[in-house]
């Protein structure tokens, strides 16, 4: 059976409801879900999946909904986003790809197996065709066709709730769900005393584009981290639809003694306190020590770690990149008495910083926050990174780089860009 099913909290509840209210016991509950993925969507290997995808799955299953079984558990967490992923990843990439591949090859097979559906429109009505017929299509609609369908060969397709005991029952789903991790210091508001560590926390849908002020304090609402979480999953911080309403900078659960503690120049590098931050002349050692394979063979990727530096060279106008989700990518080099004591040769005593332009869409990685007003900050300033280690290698030797989740200037350590404080991402065009 599955490990990944028991790993996602909201998920097993689920399950675990469903075989209460059918007096069976959980083992059982699973096994039907299993053998529904197989069935009705052609899963055999869940593992293989995407968390949200198996819980919406599941939803169709067990004739409940995420938000129906995903408000009892919220707890206020407190800390600060010191990152995000630059990457938003679409979710549902994989099953769509496998429907459609479906229906291409035969279409009325595909229909009638029940987990696809065809939009069609015809004098401005719009009629959704599935296994037990065509009927008229009342669901909601987007820029002119049904929300919930995406293209495939010229046809609008479908991803239809296959559950026979779902009251939606041969309904669309959502075809997309987007999401990425933001990095969070901290832990839940009643733990925070005691333990300190960067979470990934999961932005999903609207989500995933909104604006982060990192190195602030803040507080929000989301579940308990998954006590069978599988190694590599456990640092993960699962979201609700409400969570970006959830979401509140300020001070409000930081006690008068702890008010410096928590400013970003002393949290983010605190060793007492956690074990997240690195100095620039120990990113080799750390790489080292933690790299990982990549899930194919091909390659190695290094921890995602805290850092500081400061700015020797900046490229604040941005270069074309192919491998940027924004096709901009930006660059900082960054270094420390200890590199620049050490090493002449500029190779050794700066590390490069790869900046993403999808970064400058919902924080600002070349400005720092003076009072309440983000100022643009110049060479030579002292700022944090939060950023994934990597290596590159030139004549033979190898140099750590950095790929940054997000950076921030320090405030009382920067100097101002001689332009001014426009924080307008249209600056760095």
């Amino acid at each position: 059976m599955s490990d990944k099913i028991d790993s996602i909290t909201e998920l097993k509840e689920m399950l675990d409801n469903y075989a209460k209210r059918r007096g069976i016991k959980y083992e059982e509950s699973k096994k039907a879900y299993l053998e529904y993925l197989d069935k009705e969507f052609n899963i055999d290997n869940p593992d293989t999946e995407e968390e949200e995808l198996l819980t919406d799955l599941a939803e169709g299953f067990s004739v409940e909904t995420r938000r129906m079984s995903s408000g009892a558990n919220l707890v206020t967490w407190v800390g600060q986003f010191v990152g995000v992923n630059p990457k938003v990843t679409d979710r549902r990439k994989n099953m769509r790809t496998r429907l459609a591949k479906a229906y291409n090859a035969d279409s009325e097979r595909a229909l009638s197996e029940g987990t696809v559906g065809l939009f069609s429109e015809k004098n401005g009505e719009w009629s959704l065709t599935t296994k037990q017929g065509t009927t008229k299509y009342e669901g909601r609609m987007k820029d002119g066709v049904p929300s919930d369908a995406f293209e495939s060969s010229g046809d609008l397709l479908a991803i239809l709730i296959a559950n026979k005991e779902s009251t939606r029952y041969l309904q669309p789903m959502p075809a997309y769900s987007v999401g990425r991790y933001a990095y969070f210091l901290g832990n839940m508001e009643d733990q925070i005393q005691h333990s300190v560590q960067m979470w990934r926390v999961d932005l999903q849908n609207e989500d995933a584009e909104m604006d982060l002020q990192l190195g602030r304090n803040v507080s929000f609402k989301a579940k308990s981290p998954n006590p069978n979480a599988k190694a590599g999953w456990d640092d993960v911080v699962n979201t609700t639809k409400a969570f970006g309403d959830s979401v509140s900078y300020g001070n409000d659960w930081v006690s008068e003694d702890l008010l410096k503690a928590t400013r970003p120049e002393r949290f983010w590098v605190d060793d007492e306190i956690h074990n997240e931050f690195v100095p620039l002349d120990e990113l080799m050692d750390t790489y080292e020590a933690k790299k990982q394979k990549i899930s194919n063979g091909e390659g190695e990727f290094g921890p995602v770690v805290l850092t500081k530096g400061v700015v020797t060279q900046m490229s604040t106008e941005g270069m074309s990149s192919e491998y940027d989700p924004t096709g901009t990518i930006y660059t900082l080099d960054v270094t420390s008495r200890v590199l620049s004591s050490q090493f002449s040769d500029p190779n050794l005593a700066n590390v490069r910083v790869w900046v993403s332009g999808a970064l400058l869409e919902v924080t600002k990685p070349f400005h720092f926050l003076d009072e309440e007003d983000y100022v643009g900050y110049a060479e030579r300033s002292s700022v944090l990174i939060c950023a994934r280690i990597g290596v590159s290698r030139r004549d033979g030797n190898t140099y750590p780089k950095l790929t940054a989740m997000g950076v921030i200037g320090i405030p009382g350590r920067c100097r101002r860009r001689i332009t001014g404080g426009n924080t307008s991402v249209g600056q760095f065009n």
